[in-house]
């Protein structure tokens, strides 16, 4: 559905955007 890939692309931002959990998500 379109919404998923919204969500994915939003949830794509917040792991490659600064912040206290991009450390855990990268890693």
């Amino acid at each position: 559905p379109a919404k998923n890939l919204i969500e994915i692309r939003i949830s794509d931002v917040f792991q490659c955007a600064p912040g206290p959990d991009a450390g855990k998500k990268l890693l």
